[in-house]
């Protein structure tokens, strides 16, 4: 071919007649371009792709593939159950491409999968040891391709997608739309900016020497910097260093090759095994490969069939930003995060499941899956459809005998085991088999009022051993009661989840687990029963969403004895409870906002609480994953009031809208930080479980309004301006827990600790050096309910008697200081609810006392009080000032500062932020690479960004009827500024240039096709 060939020369008439002005230049390779190979072992020339791919060495591969089965659920769809497995050489196999249609044994190539792997015994052997070796054999050729730069130019496989069923083939999409595990992993291969190994061979065996040639592969735009590159490999349950790598980083558009490995390979117990290639600090790098062992005695384990980053290649490298919803992909909710969740496996008239799901993957989304623990649409299950028996009676019940429904006709649940095993099979199953491998039970929810139905009493009857109680009869029956709720969804969770992981294990699935739920102190404050902090231990439980947002944390709370709504107040705390639940155990936080609530309000109401409850999320450094809303269909098309004194309703206003995703699109490159929230650190406050097993019903002699006994021990510092830290009694085992407190305030007024192993911890720390102040009268009723401190060898009248004793202070102590070790216990006799139902008495029963002790016992410095909050992360600026403070003056910033919650971006030279208000703010000034060009805010996602010498180029994309605002950053003012759409057709821009600041603003109507900008200067 050369440039007179007839398809040249057409492609140079079709651009000559779209754009007569640009030439048309070839810049594909006229010459030593490649065809094939089409497989992964090639027995015609002895070799895998590992041998040809390198010895190749083509200005162009244009046409390769390796060939792996379509997954299972694809084959059941269209093959006869009897030909599923053994596939037989000829019928509906042959036909749809089993066998003879490349070659005699293409594509499901058995001679290949039994050179490797021995006999196939069944046909999930067959599809997960198949379609390892087509990932495996496409990573080679990518990653291959790249390290031949600058000679080879390009590398395509044959074929993306295939346009009907077939058993196998060189896809990466199966017939109808369904991805198969080497699309993640090509894409893998082709990330900007990757750590890559040359691999010699697949298979190996005990003593040969696994000789990997290291690189740092760089296709980006921008130079790599220094870089610590570990190889390891990993086998059985062994793990071994085979070489580390100082790499000093590489230019632009260049590779740059490291050591060699030199390993020899040992005996090991399973077949496969593998090579992880780690970039410290830089996850995104990474590289895992999987190769083959050939020994004696060797036990066959399924391949993990999909990476770790599954949505690579999509939106992003990292599942960061994610939304759930309950519905197909529409052009007005089309929010541009990383991950949708969707919700609910049931199909819909006109739609299934399936075709759901894949709505949101054709628009370049990775999806998860979420339904409710508690409730949801399970009438197959209620009705009996599913097992020819009733279940209505699995309802939570009240005491007079009436379900608790979450919306007629769906009750909350009592989650017995017979419901657990329906919803594995009917449910987690399906998503499973899907290729879904995050799922998500939310709220897992049990009413502190129910506790009257006849399988609420089974349970009981089986897990205490004894008849029922109506639990409000005493307190005792309430706890009991309490800690019967709280077992049910431990269990529930730990089994489901369990088989979820279990049976992604057996398709080669890392499936993860989820917990989406409301903060302990909200499920308190609603008196509700859940897991929570339980679950965190979990093996089976991965992480939590935080769901936080205004209709929990506008929930009404005591402060100088006035009961209101304080939302940001509440929401830094829920947030904080949350955040402090996972820390110690590692597991995965998202915290969730929404721009909207449950209850119909008006919008400047939904705007001013939601600026309240992003602000205390970001005032979290050390978390940086977010859901970013529920139910985008709600947001963008739901109908509410203009205003609280109006009853006209519409739709979200454009300026709400735009400001709404600039904040959610800034989450996408929120940074961690290990910066702190301005304010005295190392205060913590304890908090357990058990505070929802004493909030419902009230007795004559113990009453906790608004759960005042928590806000009494938080709501006095953090008014003042102390960032006070959760402790949760369930984690002080983890010595992560303890970093960085300095003093400890816990009370047993309002909770109880479930063992006795806490106290041993608490001691410890206060020997050690810590201050404990202990808050309590300890005078509830719920201090003699039967439990640990009061049978068998223990004769405690309240559980504090114990953790005094064990440091050494008399069980009835009074009011006072005491010395353990040394550290130092503070008694105050007062209920922690005194200190915030009253007025003016919180600073001298509470207040004075911990300032005393925090700088004389703990050493930790002066108490700082202050009427605001301020956090810097990256070039992000985060305020909140305080009202009800005795300082009402306004914190003032200055600097060159774009406003975040104006949707018109100004820069500023100064903002004041009043009491009771917030600020989310750009610094230009701490900007990263201030000459680059760059968008510092926008109210999209921006995408293909390109740089020039004088110019700068990008694709953007939101919801279809908002309008983009954007500020984006630029050596000097454009010369031209225009925007265009997928049909390249110029759109109106507003435009205006900040000389001070070097910024544009550009506005445009959004779509979710992309809007392609263009600015020179």
């Amino acid at each position: 071919m050369n440039e007179q060939s007839p398809p040249l020369r057409l492609l140079n008439s079709i651009c000559y007649r779209l754009n007569p002005q640009t030439p048309y230049i070839i810049s594909s390779p006229l010459a030593g371009m490649g065809h094939g190979h089409y497989v992964f072992y090639d027995s015609n020339i002895n070799r895998e792709v590992f041998q040809w791919m390198v010895a190749a060495e083509k200005t162009a591969y244009t046409e390769v593939g390796v060939s792996g089965v379509a997954n299972i659920d694809v084959l059941k769809s269209f093959l006869p159950k009897d030909e599923l497995f053994p596939p037989g050489n000829g019928g509906s196999v042959k036909l749809h491409h089993g066998f003879s249609a490349g070659r005699k044994g293409s594509w499901l190539e058995l001679e290949t999968l039994k050179k490797y792997f021995g006999e196939i015994t069944s046909h999930e052997e067959m599809v997960q040891y198949s379609q390892l070796l087509q990932y495996e054999g496409l990573k080679c050729i990518y990653e291959e391709a790249r390290r031949q730069k600058p000679v080879c130019a390009m590398a395509l496989n044959w074929c993306y997608q295939e346009p009907w069923p077939t058993v196998a083939n060189n896809s990466l999409i199966s017939w109808p739309n369904v991805i198969k595990p080497a699309y993640y992993h090509v894409a893998n291969a082709c990330r900007p900016v990757l750590a890559s190994i040359r691999v010699p061979k697949f298979e190996w065996k005990e003593g040969d020497d696994l000789a990997c040639d290291l690189f740092l592969l760089n296709d980006a735009y921008e130079p790599v910097a220094q870089a610590a590159i570990t190889v390891t490999l990993l086998y059985d349950d062994k793990e071994e260093t085979l070489v580390t790598w100082d790499c000093a980083g590489t230019e632009a558009f260049k590779n740059v090759q490291g050591p060699t490995t030199h390993f020899r390979i040992p005996r090991m117990k399973s077949n496969l095994f593998t090579v992880k290639v780690t970039v410290e600090g830089k996850s995104e790098y990474n590289s895992v490969y999987t190769l083959v062992y050939s020994g004696k005695d060797v036990k066959k384990i399924p391949p993990v069939l999909y990476p770790d980053n599954i949505n690579i290649g999509l939106n992003s490298s990292a599942e960061k930003t994610v939304f759930q919803t309950n519905g197909e992909w529409k052009p007005v909710t089309d929010v541009s995060a990383d991950v949708a969740i969707i919700y609910g496996s049931n199909d819909r008239p006109g739609m299934t499941f399936g075709q759901r799901v894949q709505s949101w993957r054709d628009r370049g989304y990775t999806t998860h899956f979420m339904t409710g623990i508690a409730w949801g649409d399970y009438s197959d299950y209620f009705t009996g459809k599913w097992d020819g028996k009733p279940h209505m009676d699995e309802g939570q019940v009240r005491q007079n005998g009436d379900t608790v429904w979450h919306g007629r006709p769906v009750p909350y649940l009592v989650p017995t085991k017979n419901f657990l095993k329906y919803i594995k099979e009917e449910h987690i199953k399906k998503v499973i088999d899907l290729g879904m491998d995050a799922i998500y039970l939310e709220e897992p929810e049990f009413w502190a009022f129910a506790g009257y139905s006849e399988s609420f009493k089974r349970e009981w009857q089986e897990y205490y051993g004894f008849s029922w109680r109506p639990q409000h009869e005493s307190p005792e029956n309430t706890y009991l009661s309490s800690k019967l709720k709280y077992h049910l969804y431990y269990r529930a969770l730990e089994n489901v989840f369990t088989y979820a992981k279990e049976y992604g294990k057996s398709k080669g699935m890392n499936v993860r687990c989820y917990v989406p739920t409301h903060s302990l102190i909200n499920y308190s404050a609603w008196q509700i029963v859940s897991p929570e902090a339980g679950l965190a231990s979990l093996p089976c439980v991965d992480g939590y969403i935080a769901q936080v947002w205004t209709g929990t944390s506008r929930e009404s709370t005591y402060f100088n004895g006035v009961k209101k709504e304080r939302v940001f107040e509440n929401a830094f705390l829920e947030y904080g409870s949350m955040e402090s639940m996972t820390r110690p155990t590692g597991r995965k936080m998202f915290f969730l906002t929404d721009p909207i609530e449950d209850s119909p309000r008006d919008w400047v109401d939904y705007k001013r609480n939601y600026q309240a409850t992003f602000t205390a999320q970001l005032l979290y450094p050390m978390i940086a994953d977010y859901e970013v809303m529920p139910w985008p269909d709600r947001i963008y098309q739901g109908l509410y009031k203009t205003s609280a004194d109006s009853d006209v309703k519409e739709q979200i206003p454009r300026f709400y809208s735009m400001q709404m995703q600039v904040m959610i699109n800034s989450l996408n490159s929120m940074p961690l930080s290990d910066n702190k929230v301005s304010g005295s650190q190392g205060i913590g406050v304890v908090m357990s479980n058990s505070l929802m097993f004493q909030r419902f019903p009230t007795y004559k002699d113990f009453d906790d309004p608004q759960l005042s006994g928590f806000y009494g021990q938080t709501l006095p510092l953090l008014k003042r301006g102390v960032p006070v830290n959760i402790v949760h009694l369930e984690n002080v085992s983890y010595p992560e827990t303890w970093k960085d407190i300095r003093l400890l305030i816990m009370s047993y007024s309002n909770m109880k600790p479930m063992d006795a192993e806490a106290h041993r911890h608490i001691a410890e720390w206060v020997k050690k050096g810590g201050v404990l102040v202990y808050c309590g009268r300890d005078d509830d009723p719920y201090q003699t309910v039967q439990e640990w401190w009061n049978t068998g060898n223990n004769k405690y009248n309240a559980p504090s008697e114990h953790l005094f004793e064990l440091m050494s202070i008399n069980r009835a102590a009074k009011e006072g200081q005491y010395g353990y070790g040394r550290g130092t216990v503070y008694v105050i006799r007062h209920n922690p609810k005194e200190f915030v139902m009253k007025e003016n008495v919180d600073k001298t029963l509470f207040v004075d006392i911990v300032a005393k002790l925090y700088e004389g016992k703990a050493k930790a410095g002066k108490l700082i009080f202050k009427n605001s909050f301020y956090l810097e992360r990256g070039c992000y600026e985060l305020i909140s000032v305080l009202d009800e403070h005795e300082d009402s003056t306004s914190y003032i910033r200055s600097g060159k500062l774009i406003d975040l919650f104006d949707p018109a971006l100004p820069v500023l030279t100064r903002k004041e932020v009043r009491p009771g208000e917030q600020a989310y703010l750009v610094n230009i000034s701490r900007v990263s690479n201030p000459p680059k060009p760059q968008i510092l805010a926008s109210a999209s996602r921006n995408y293909d960004e390109r740089v020039g010498k004088n110019s700068y180029a990008f694709t953007t994309k939101s919801p279809l009827n908002t309008t983009n605002a954007m500020r984006v950053l630029l050596p000097e003012e454009p010369k031209v500024y225009k925007a265009t759409n997928r049909q390249g057709e110029a759109l109106e821009v507003r435009y205006s240039w900040d000389s001070n600041s070097k910024t544009c603003f550009l506005g445009f109507e959004n779509h979710p096709d992309g809007v392609k900008v263009e600015l020179k200067w």
